[in-house]
C-alpha cells in the first residue's frame, strides 16, 4: 500500500569530498550525480603550451522550491543545458609564458623599514627646524 506524499522537505547534509577527473580527448570533463551545493574546480595541470589557473572556479547547483536546477558560477554565470542535457562552463586558459612570483614577506620587510625611515627623517626634519627657531 503506497500513500501519496503532500509536503516535501529539504534537508542539507554538508559533506566535503574530493573528486578527481580528467580531460578527455574532446576537452570534457565531467562529474555525475553532484547534488546541490558550492563545488570548486582546481587545475592541476595545464594542457602543453598553457598557464596553469591561477584560482579555483566555483559552481554552484541549487534546486528552487518547483525542481528546477541552476547551476551557477562563483561571478554569477548562470549555465545552460547543452544538448546531451550537461550544463557547460567553458574554461579559458592563456598561453605564453607566466611570470614567476617575486617577494613574499622578504619585501614586505622592506617596505615597513622604509616607512619607519622616512617617518623618522620627517620627525628628525620639523624637530631640527623647530629648534633653529627656537
Amino acid at each position: 500500500m503506497y500513500s501519496k506524499v503532500t509536503e516535501v522537505t529539504k534537508t542539507t547534509d554538508t559533506t566535503d569530498f574530493v573528486a578527481e577527473g580528467y580531460v578527455d580527448d574532446n576537452g570534457v570533463l565531467t562529474f555525475e550525480g553532484l547534488g546541490e551545493g558550492t563545488y570548486y574546480i582546481e587545475e592541476l595541470i595545464a594542457p602543453d603550451g598553457y598557464n596553469l589557473l591561477s584560482d579555483k572556479i566555483t559552481v554552484i547547483i541549487a534546486m528552487d522550491t518547483e525542481g528546477t536546477w541552476s547551476v551557477t558560477t562563483g561571478s554569477g554565470d548562470t549555465l545552460t543545458k547543452n544538448t546531451n542535457g550537461l550544463y557547460e562552463l567553458q574554461v579559458k586558459n592563456k598561453s605564453g609564458s607566466s611570470l614567476p612570483s617575486t617577494g613574499g614577506i622578504g619585501t614586505t620587510i622592506f617596505y615597513i623599514v622604509g616607512g619607519v625611515l622616512v617617518l623618522g627623517a620627517v620627525v628628525l626634519l620639523i624637530t631640527r627646524r623647530r629648534m633653529r627657531r627656537a
